[in-house]
């Protein structure tokens, strides 16, 4: 038989509502702390926060885990043409699944060519654009800009043409909110350029200007800065100095290390191999990748770490990352610690990368994970590595298959903070 409800039932019902909406307002705070800590998707984190004030408040006093990468889906930031909606795409490890962020108007036109931690990065705009190769320091997620004077923003070399010119990378040697971050940008005329924040009356310092060896990657290391040539043969250390105006000036190269990269001859040491270099618990380390000869077409990595010793500087081979896990790519690189178990997928002692150039057969690896299209409308993949000998460490590549403007890693940053991903 149905029950007739009263005016007193529908009030006490409505009392009731209302008092478990305060209830769930007014949890202890560790147990917000312990829901917090279960809550591993970055965009669960951004939800935990806009639930309530306190809610918010545990939050802000919970500090997330280490964040993974992100996987910027194209180096380029093409025009909107006239549509400021237009949305970046950003690859979440942790979600498995494709973020977009509007970017600010003063990314567009230019070419990613370095970050740093909290969401920086660095633009490049080229010669095709006018005016040309101006650089540009921004804040991806808060739109936040590094004001840079006119010498800062504009690259010329007194030695080279700046006909044809394009920068590979910047690195960072601290975060560039600081009066005393370094950018050193590696040239395909200048070996590197040097440019302090805190010095808008000077542009940029070049070193090394028309060698017949330029190099593969540079990156700073317990604040010295590093370059590398092709496969690792050659690493120099420059001294960076300042003048009587505290002006960033390069007083020396020096050259640590001559050694040649001895690969079994099954390995296709070709446009193939790439090397990066990347800190790990303050040591600067190496990593070599090569293919394998077909028909396997594997990738192979091997690690390299910097020791001194009374013969001097050389390489020694490393046989395990341990707790960390390395994220490379041609634009940025780094090492990111992993806890017990793994951190949503990730796993440690393993390698991420981004491949630096288009692979136009995909069919011919096996394996293949379809993940998503980039900006470009270009499919990108994933694909597990098989290790050749079991003391290899395994390695993880992300492809695209036609667009030249392949992807490349974003520093980790706080999600808690952004309003701009959808």
């Amino acid at each position: 038989m149905a029950t007739q409800m009263t005016a007193g039932d529908d009030i006490m019902e409505q009392e009731a509502s209302a008092t478990l909406v305060v209830q769930w307002s007014a949890l202890p705070y560790d147990v917000l702390a312990m829901i917090r800590s279960r809550v591993a998707s970055p965009r669960d984190r951004v939800r935990f926060t806009g639930v309530c004030k306190p809610w918010h408040d545990a939050a802000s006093c919970h500090p997330s885990p280490p964040a993974l990468p992100l996987l910027l889906l194209s180096a380029w930031y093409g025009q909107p043409y006239g549509n400021p909606a237009v949305m970046k795409s950003l690859y979440c490890l942790e979600d498995a699944e494709v973020m977009r962020v509007q970017p600010p108007r003063a990314v567009w036109s230019n070419w990613h060519v370095g970050g740093h931690d909290g969401g920086w990065i660095a633009l490049w705009q080229s010669d095709q654009v006018e005016p040309p190769n101006l650089i540009v320091i921004v804040n991806l997620f808060s739109g936040a800009e590094v004001a840079l004077s006119e010498k800062q923003r504009t690259f010329k070399c007194n030695v080279c043409s700046p006909h044809g010119f394009l920068i590979h990378k910047i690195a960072f040697s601290e975060a560039p909110t600081s009066s005393s971050c370094v950018l050193a940008a590696m040239t395909n005329t200048c070996r590197v350029a040097v440019c302090k924040v805190g010095c808008p009356d000077y542009g940029w310092i070049t070193q090394g200007c028309r060698q017949r060896e330029n190099l593969k990657d540079i990156a700073f290391c317990n604040g010295e800065l590093y370059g590398i040539t092709s496969y690792g043969e050659k690493l120099f250390k420059y001294d960076i100095g300042v003048d009587n105006d505290d002006a960033p000036v390069i007083t020396a190269a020096h050259l640590l290390v001559t050694q040649s990269y001895n690969s079994p001859t099954k390995w296709s040491i070709n446009d193939e191999s790439v090397v990066y270099l990347i800190e790990l618990r303050c040591k600067l380390v190496m990593a070599v990748r090569a293919r394998l000869l077909p028909p396997e077409c594997e990738t192979s990595f091997n690690l390299f770490k910097l020791v001194n010793n009374a013969d001097g500087y050389r390489w020694a081979e490393m046989r395990s990352l341990e707790d960390h896990a390395l994220f490379v790519g041609p634009k940025c690189s780094m090492a990111v610690h992993v806890p017990v178990g793994g951190h949503q997928g990730v796993h440690r002692n393993k390698i991420y990368y981004s491949s630096h150039r288009p692979v136009k057969n995909i069919k011919s690896f096996s394996d293949v994970v379809y993940l998503t299209r980039t900006d470009d409308n270009d499919p990108m993949y994933r694909r597990q590595d098989k290790r050749v000998s079991d003391d290899e460490i395994k390695s993880i590549g992300y492809y695209v298959k036609v667009s030249p403007c392949t992807p490349t890693w974003l520093h980790g940053f706080s999600l808690q903070s952004s309003s701009q991903l959808v």
